[in-house]
């Protein structure tokens, strides 16, 4: 019998419980692990989402490379431009090609861009709130503890926080308090398989083409691209004090003189990118009224204060106290890390507080208008290198190169190392006229530019060559010229055992140039060197014996006698005596002096002769059946020796006579006239001079120079005890030229003891305003003097043939006027007489009507125009001069410095023929030269026989280089000067800091920041010299007021809103020429006087501004803007999205489908070449060769991001 067992009810139950328990846990623990898988879940889809929105967010940055790239690789015939939101291409008519956006819009590119009255058609609506499916502001601003947070611009910018010049706001659609400036774009709709779709639609509803369920969609993204060029780089930047060679006395510019910039003081370079200034952007705000330029410098990373401390410490001193000889030290230069951010603004390198003025509310404010990082391409219109305009010797020869030339060779270069494929011209040796642009890779750039010159040129079209035909080929043979010449002597290699480009100050060919022979061009080009021309030639007759003077008429004393018979004269017989006299001309004037290595030769295609009138003999002048001599100038002293200007311009003609104490040639043999003669007929003849380098032994010029025949006066023998200087001179030195025959070996007297003219010339210095006759040759009063010159009067253009025809020169106007002792343009260089030349026979017509200018120093150097329809008054073509120099033909020589004088002493005013070396303290590339507006004074009529034209770069419409197409300043697009203080600014073809001109944002058309601009502006100044000023001694003083004026930012930038009221952009940075700088402060100044032409307009007053004044300002502003860049910010906001069951697949409806990541912020893009890569090919020599340089460029991503505050 069996018997089932029962457990105790005990038991039994505790089982259940620990069975239940069991299941409990086993449920929470699944029912946890469920919950962490959720949440797990949502983590991992929230960062999926994120990483989808910042993939977007990239996707953004990649089709905005993609648009540059678009745009900047289409070749050499198509040129682009970039602005905030926008690049844009041209063709070689001048015409648009392709607009790029660089916002999200429904149309990306575009055949037009439709901006009208300053609006564009992509400008949000008014009421672009209410469709939050299209539209979304990337500007919206986060609450924080701190306040109200901005992705891109403070909404409180302009209003109640930072002031920065240049910012306005026009009408803000859907402005509001919380809100002032919203920056609303266009959602662009991503699908599943990439396709980015502008959706259609209003309200919360969008209609987004091509979605569908099985390509649905996934996310979207809305951007803006700001062009980081328009903003004012705080690596670069610093705050200005404005410097120029003076040129005229006044205050300003004396203190110029004084207060030179030193070594290192780049904030007063001119062009330099320290010039322009920080302050307009953080001067003004709730923290500080203004900032100092000390406060500015204070956190500037490699800018310092020191030097002439912003025109406070003279130059040559340690102190404003003057009379010590302690030179002024270069400024240490500072060694700091550059910003990599704006936010870094904020500290030191000790990791403190950089600024107490400058809070981080103001830095933070700031970011709008700043950047750590901007670079513009130093490509051309064809995207094709520019070329340096700074010579560097052949194949960098370590003995011949500075640092200072290795880096601009870098920087110049392509394919690897400095000197590979370079884009600067080199050069050898400055006494050979051939070698320097013999070299092999100076001829292939010379043709590189002949190429592009004679091509359309994209976004303007037209082309050089049909311009000017043959004066193409010499304008570039010029401007090679031009660049050979500059940085003569370079002080920096001073003590380093280098060897400059010419001789040591003081040997022949001390900063002597040859001018370029240039056989590649047909017919040959020749530049203007720095050497002499023959700008007027003369001859010129005196009195050695009188009979009516007893104490000339003496056998024994007077040699003359002894050479018309030996006899003494009978009553009313006089002996007379001729001198030829060349009058020289060197149109690169300024510093350093020049010292010459050249020899002059003449001969004479046929005897000249004199014969007494009425019924007298006739007796030859010279010696043989022709003139023949030749008269060496080898090594002459480069300071003013008895007047002669040793910096260029004219020299004294009597510099050029005396021979400095060797023999002179062209002394004829006195002259018998019998008594009764009343005057002279000069049987004349044509005369060959030719000028020889010693050196090189090679010709520079050969002139062929008529002297016509003519009945002359009989000169005076000089009787007149006023002429007497105690103690040392007494009147027979008068009475001859010291020379008995041509070629003698020394200076035998003819008279006595008495030397002579030409050697008491030697000894006796220039004299001055009592005695202005005072070692002069010839005296107007007493003598006859008759003279030739060019016809136009412009010896720029005499410098540029190699061969100067007979049919060039005509004779004076007096010439055959037989009651005027004097018909001579025959000029001092340095006189301080009261009258205009009258004690020197000087025939000059004035650049202004009846005015009367004081002494030769004020008197413009420009003889008559007698023919031709340009003249310096019509054209203003004519430089103005040094403090110490007329105004005249000059070329704008860059100048290499020059050091302080004298204790007390005033540098370019007082004592300037020391000419001290500038010393390497005060020695730059960059001051020296700024930019290829230096170019300007270049003659673009040689070849045409135009004179008094030379390139435009300044607005003058009347004038040919702006009214002929294509318009001169297009020729600086071919040129840069690579910036290599205080480190590498330049780098492959490109330069920081630059400034975009076109400053328009699009399409946010309300939001105006020219900002960069007001701080480019800012530390400038337009030069305007009143008529007036020629009788108060602008040239001589007493100082004048000034004739430099700061900028009216406000109406010069006027002219830039109305190009872009159109939707017009500037397409090269050179088109700055075409606008008025205005002048603030001037009574009368404005754009509209400036642009009027006629009598009634601004210049028509401000005549005395030389061409080199006028232009300076487009000189300086020229390098440091652009209209292309290298650097963008994109601003995002990206969001990934999902689609909510069972909706339509292809609509998207706010609030009911669902964002399910978000990622706003930013980042900064640069496009670079490469600087080792040695596949990109040589342009030079093939400017058609492909791949062109624009696919060399690559990019890289300086900076992201996020915005999450």
């Amino acid at each position: 019998m069996s018997h089932a067992m029962k457990l105790p009810p005990r038991r039994s139950g505790f089982a259940l419980l620990l069975v239940l328990g069991m299941l409990v846990l086993i449920v929470g623990l699944a029912v946890g692990f469920l919950m962490s898988s959720t949440t797990e879940l949502r983590s991992a889809s929230g960062f999926g989402a994120t990483v989808a929105a910042r993939n977007l967010a990239d996707t953004a940055v990649g089709l905005v490379q993609g648009q540059i790239n678009l745009a900047a690789t289409q070749g050499t015939g198509v040129a682009w431009v970039s602005q905030p939101g926008m690049v844009r291409t041209y063709d070689t008519a001048g015409s648009l090609k392709k607009a790029y956006k660089l916002y999200s819009a429904a149309n990306m590119i575009s055949s037009t861009v439709d901006v009208a009255g300053g609006k564009s058609a992509d400008e949000p609506p008014a009421a672009w709130k209410s469709s939050p499916a299209l539209w979304t502001d990337l500007n919206a601003p986060v609450q924080t503890s701190n306040g109200k947070v901005y992705p891109i611009l403070d909404g409180s910018v302009g209003s109640n926080g930072l002031k920065p010049e240049g910012f306005s706001l026009g009408t803000v659609p859907g402005a509001s308090s919380w809100q002032p400036i919203p920056m609303p774009v266009r959602w662009l709709y991503v699908l599943q398989d990439g396709t980015m779709v502008a959706a259609t639609g209003s309200g919360k509803s969008a209609t987004v083409a091509g979605a569908s369920a099985a390509n649905p969609i996934v996310g979207r993204v809305a951007f803006w691209t700001d062009d980081d060029s328009c903003k004012v780089n705080i690596n670069t930047a610093g705050e200005g004090t404005y410097w120029n060679t003076p040129h005229t006395v006044t205050a300003n510019e004396v203190n110029w003189g004084k207060y030179q910039p030193a070594k290192g003081e780049f904030q007063r370079y001119p062009g330099h990118p320290a010039m322009t200034c920080l302050s307009s952007v953080l001067g003004v705000s709730p923290s500080h009224a203004t900032l100092s330029n000390d406060d500015i410098y204070a956190i500037t990373p490699r800018i310092s204060t020191g030097g002439s401390n912003g025109k406070t410490v003279v130059a040559g001193t340690t102190s404003t106290a003057v009379g010590t000889t302690i030179p002024t030290a270069a400024i240490a230069a500072k060694t700091q890390r550059l910003y990599a951010s704006v936010d870094e603004l904020a500290f030191n390198v000790a990791r403190t507080q950089n600024s107490t003025k400058i809070t981080p509310t103001d830095i933070a404010q700031a970011r709008f208008f700043l950047t750590a990082n901007s670079r513009a391409p130093e490509t051309n219109l064809f995207n094709l290198p520019r070329i340096a305009c700074w010579p560097v010797y052949s194949n960098l020869a370590p003995t011949r190169t500075t640092s200072y030339d290795q880096l601009i060779a870098f920087c110049a270069s392509t394919s690897g190392t400095a000197g590979n494929n370079p884009y600067y011209f080199q050069r050898q040796t400055n006494t050979n006229p051939t070698t320097d642009i013999s070299l092999p890779r100076n001829g292939t750039l010379y043709k590189y530019l002949r190429t592009l010159t004679g091509r359309a040129i994209p976004g303007f079209g037209n082309n050089f060559l049909t311009k000017y035909s043959d004066d193409r080929d010499q304008i570039l043979t010029e401007i090679f010229d031009y660049i050979r010449c500059t940085n003569l002597y370079d002080d920096s290699m001073t003590g380093t055992g280098k060897t400059p480009y010419t001789q040591a100050p003081g040997a022949a060919g001390h900063g002597w140039v040859a001018p370029t022979v240039n056989n590649i061009t047909v017919p040959v080009t020749q530049g203007l060197g720095r050497s002499f021309t023959l700008s007027s030639f003369g001859i010129g007759f005196i009195c050695n014996a009188d009979a009516a003077v007893p104490r000339s008429n003496d056998l024994v004393n007077n040699k003359a006698l002894r050479n018309t018979g030996n006899v003494v004269l009978a009553p009313g017989e006089k002996v007379v005596q001729a001198i030829l006299i060349p009058q020289l001309f060197a149109p690169m004037m300024g510093y350093t002096t020049i010292t010459p290595s050249m020899k002059m030769t003449i001969t004479g295609q046929g005897a000249m002769s004199l014969t007494a009138l009425p019924g007298g003999g006739t007796s030859q002048l010279f010696t043989g059946t022709a003139i023949s001599g030749t008269e060496n100038y080898n090594g002459l002293l480069s300071y003013i020796i008895n007047g002669g200007s040793g910096w260029g311009g004219h020299p004294s003609w009597r510099f050029f006579t005396n021979a400095y104490g060797g023999s002179y040639p062209w002394v004829s043999v006195p002259v018998k006239l019998a008594a009764g003669t009343t005057s002279m007929l000069l049987a004349g003849t044509t005369l060959i001079v030719t000028f020889t380098d010693i050196a090189s032994g090679q010709v520079l010029q050969t002139f062929n120079v008529p002297l016509p025949s003519v009945v002359l006066p009989i000169p005076a023998l000089v009787n007149d005890p006023s002429l007497v200087s105690p103690p040392t001179t007494d009147l027979p030195n008068w009475w001859s030229f010291g020379v008995n025959f041509p070629n003698t070996s020394a200076y035998p007297s003819i008279f006595g003891t008495f030397p002579g003219r030409l050697s008491f010339v030697s000894s006796k210095g220039q004299g001055g305003a009592t005695t202005p006759q005072l070692g002069n040759p010839v005296i107007d009063t007493y003598d006859v003097v008759r003279t030739v010159q060019p016809a136009h009067g412009d010896f720029r253009v005499l410098a540029g043939l190699n061969n100067v025809p007979a049919s060039t020169y005509i004779i004076h106007p007096d010439y055959r006027d037989t009651t005027k002792m004097w018909a001579s343009t025959l000029t001092e260089a340095y006189s301080t007489a009261s009258t205009q030349g009258l004690s020197l026979g000087s025939y000059f017509p004035s650049t202004i009507t009846a005015a009367q200018y004081r002494g030769t120093l004020a008197a413009p150097d420009i003889i008559p125009s007698a023919t031709g329809t340009n003249t310096p008054e019509g054209t203003g073509d004519f430089d103005s001069g040094l403090p110490n120099i007329p105004d005249g033909a000059y070329i704008n020589k860059p100048d290499e410095g020059l050091g302080p004088g004298a204790a007390g002493a005033s540098t370019y005013f007082d004592y300037p023929w020391t000419a001290n070396a500038a010393g390497v303290n005060f020695f730059s590339p960059n001051r020296q030269i700024p930019s290829p507006g230096m170019f300007g004074s270049l003659p673009t009529g040689v070849k045409a026989g135009v004179p008094w034209r030379t390139l435009l770069f300044h607005p003058q419409t009347s004038h040919f280089g702006s009214s002929h197409l294509p318009e001169d300043h297009l020729f600086l697009d071919l040129f840069w000067m690579p910036v290599v203080e205080p480190y590498a600014i330049s780098d492959r073809f490109s330069t920081a800091g630059k400034i975009n001109m076109n400053y328009q944002i699009l399409p946010f058309t309300y939001i105006n920041r020219s900002t960069g601009l007001n701080a480019l502006l800012k530390s400038e100044r337009v030069y305007a010299i009143p008529n007036a000023d020629v009788q108060l001694g602008y040239k001589v003083g007493p100082q004048v007021p000034a004739v430099d004026y700061p900028v009216d930012a406000t109406q010069t930038l006027a002219q830039f809103q109305t190009k872009f009221q159109s939707g017009d952009v500037y397409r090269s940075a050179s088109e700055i020429c075409d606008l008025h700088i205005v002048p603030l402060g001037l009574t009368g100044a404005s754009v509209a006087t400036m642009a009027n032409t006629t009598t009634g307009g601004f210049w028509a007053g401000m005549r005395l501004t030389g061409e080199n004044l006028r232009e300076r300002i487009y000189t300086t502003l020229y390098p440091r803007l652009t209209t292309k860049s290298n650097t963008y910010t994109v601003h995002f906001r990206a969001q990934s999205l999902k689609k909510a069951a069972a909706s339509i697949p292809s609509a998207w409806q706010e609030g009911a489908d669902v964002v399910t990541g978000e990622y706003r912020g930013s980042a900064t893009i640069e496009r670079f070449i490469d600087a080792n890569n040695t596949s990109i090919p040589d342009y030079g020599t093939n400017p058609d060769a492909t791949p062109t340089l624009d696919t060399y460029y690559r990019w890289r991503v300086i900076r992201n991001r996020q915005f999450s505050p």
